[in-house]
């Protein structure tokens, strides 16, 4: 299966930005860059570990967020972590909880709940 990446609207405090996430099965947790996080003043609600390929435990930073991914249900708030080395992923806790199936020969995400949500700018 080829990279599936998915513009999402990620907002909190009255801020917001767009990012194209890159749908990531192989992560429980959604995780956005850590500079993101910072620039739209995301309210830290916790610290999580967990261990990567490399299999060394890190500490992340746990954020609430409103995340919304183009073409899916109505915006949710959402945990997610950010990560220092600035990747954003779309993990399998937020994919389930838009119950997106992934369409791996179009390279897409099906939404049940099809919204007409926002345009990337």
């Amino acid at each position: 299966m080829g990279r599936i990446f998915i513009p999402t609207k990620i907002s909190a405090n009255g801020k917001e930005d767009i990012v194209d996430m890159k749908v990531y099965t192989g992560s429980d947790s959604t995780m956005i860059d850590e500079k993101i996080c910072k620039k739209l003043g995301l309210k830290k609600i916790g610290v999580e570990f967990g261990k990567g390929l490399s299999g060394i435990e890190k500490k992340y930073n746990q954020y609430q967020a409103t995340l919304e991914i183009k073409g899916c249900k109505p915006p949710i708030s959402f945990p997610i972590l950010g990560d220092p080395k600035g990747s954003n992923l779309l993990g399998h806790d937020i994919l389930e909880a838009n119950n997106v199936t992934i369409d791996e020969k179009e390279h897409r995400l099906i939404c049940p709940l099809q919204f007409g949500g926002f345009e990337k700018v």
